[in-house]
């Protein structure tokens, strides 16, 4: 739904034990509008409504409980490193990366 979260209720795998192949797993629940992560202080007027609707929720937590909002950019950062430090030794000189946030 528009700006639910939601958690799977069966962590040993969906469908759970005796439970049939259409069975749904997901609990979803709208976010408390007290969580700054999902209703941050300023407004991007998004289209869709909350910024988590039609994507993964900033409040959605991955493995050891980090939140998506910490570990989103994640990838492109190490992406970028990686990039970097190759460009370094192939080239012997500093280079200029251009990146963006999406």
């Amino acid at each position: 739904g528009r700006g639910q979260v939601c958690t799977n209720s069966a962590p040993n795998g969906c469908p759970a034990p005796g439970a049939s192949q259409t069975d749904c797993c997901l609990v979803c629940s709208t976010p408390e509008p007290t969580n700054l992560l999902d209703f941050p202080p300023y407004n991007i007027h998004n289209a869709f409504g909350n910024l988590g609707t039609k994507t993964m929720a900033p409040s959605a937590t991955h493995y050891n409980n980090v939140t998506d909002y910490d570990a989103h950019n994640l990838y492109g950062l190490t992406e970028q490193i990686a990039t970097n430090k190759a460009l370094t030794d192939i080239r012997g000189k500093r280079p200029f990366l251009l990146s963006r946030s999406s």
